[in-house]
């Protein structure tokens, strides 16, 4: 596993252009959950043993460009908005008016479990750790570990 740490500021890094993409034409889309852990796997340190780092890093690869609503595009340039997204609570959209999070229509949107826990299944996993023992060190239904398998296994 790598030594690189997640970003230490608030927000992820600006596009230096200033312009947004489309969500459908973001990294986000194309990004499975096996590349994303393939991915932690590689830059996971013991930074990720807190919460916020988790979510910090998880936010930021799920969204490379300025952050947008996911059904009109419209960019998020308050700087409220922009701490709620970056801290994966909910927020209205000022054009459209529908509600999201920075998981809504991402590979992680559904998620009834922290980010923590998901990338500590997913490292497990990669151990070769028994699904059994994963969800007694966690604290969690041995059927919640199956169930992130296939999603870890999904292309």
């Amino acid at each position: 596993m790598g030594q690189s740490s997640p970003s230490s500021g608030y927000l992820p890094d600006k596009k230096s252009d200033g312009k947004m993409e489309s969500p459908k034409d973001s990294a986000c889309e194309n990004l499975t959950l096996n590349d994303l852990m393939k991915k932690l796997s590689e830059e996971f340190n013991a930074d990720f043993l807190d919460e916020s780092v988790c979510r910090r890093w998880i936010l930021k690869n799920l969204h490379p460009t300025d952050p947008a609503c996911p059904c009109c595009s419209a960019a998020i340039r308050n700087e409220g908005q922009l701490q709620r997204f970056w801290s994966g609570r909910r927020l209205r959209c000022q054009l459209c008016g529908k509600y999201f999070s920075a998981f809504t229509d991402t590979i992680l949107s559904g998620a009834h479990i922290g980010i923590r826990k998901i990338v500590l299944i997913a490292l497990l996993l990669d151990l070769d750790v028994s699904s059994r023992r994963i969800a007694d060190i966690l604290g969690i239904n041995q059927e919640t570990v199956r169930l992130w398998r296939r999603r870890f296994q999904e292309k």
